[in-house]
């Protein structure tokens, strides 16, 4: 479900189970610069896209190319220093790091629960690959806890999650319950640390922005 194509109207298929429901999707903005932002205690707006905070702060450049510098340095195709850039430094120095961690102890430890992995069989692994790991499984460790706080608030709502994919929730809304319910279920995925935007539609495949009315 996560690969159906955003073009060619194969989600148009997917609509509400409820006479008077919609689907509202809610994703997390740049989550893992924010994840990062967390173990780093770096303190990113909340207001603010991330994306355009580099773009505005930093790189003072438009907010393409700003989402394009960081990926890449995310990544470590671009290499800067304290000075320059200090987050995407701390982003190098922790996944330096991670390295030294694995090369003495053959594993890992996720961020949240301390599950070791050792990643056996993995071609090329290097700082970088390692830190790839480490932050997807610190952001499904966080996102599990998140999914149980949302079923435990929608238990006796006839509004249901109905998919997750990586930084996005999908929910089957029954109207008559009411805006409430949206707003409760933004609170407890924002948690008060990462801010969430928000589409409605008909269908998969018709949504609209509708953030700034939550």
């Amino acid at each position: 479900f996560g690969a159906l194509n955003k073009n060619d109207g194969t989600r148009d298929a997917f609509i509400s189970r409820h006479d008077k429901g919609m689907l509202i999707e809610f994703d997390y903005d740049a989550y893992h610069l924010r994840l990062l932002g967390e173990i780093l205690e770096w303190n990113f707006p909340k207001h603010k896209s991330v994306h355009q905070y580099f773009a505005d702060e930093v790189y003072h450049c438009e907010y393409k190319e700003a989402k394009k510098i960081s990926f890449q340095m995310l990544y470590g195709q671009i290499q800067t220093t304290a000075e320059r850039n200090p987050f995407f430094y701390g982003v190098e120095r922790l996944s330096q790091v991670l390295l030294d961690s694995f090369t003495a102890d053959k594993h890992l430890k996720s961020h949240i629960y301390g599950k070791e992995f050792c990643l056996e069989g993995v071609e090329g692994l290097n700082k970088n690959k390692l830190l790839n790991y480490f932050i997807q499984s610190f952001e499904t460790e966080r996102n599990l806890n998140v999914i149980k706080n949302v079923n435990k608030f929608l238990e006796t709502k006839r509004t249901k999650m109905i998919l997750y994919t990586y930084d996005s929730f999908l929910f089957d809304f029954d109207i008559t319950e009411g805006l409430p319910i949206l707003t409760e279920l933004k609170s407890i995925l924002e948690d008060n640390t990462y801010p969430i935007k928000c589409k409605a539609g008909q269908t998969y495949n018709t949504m609209d922005d509708i953030t700034e009315r939550l």
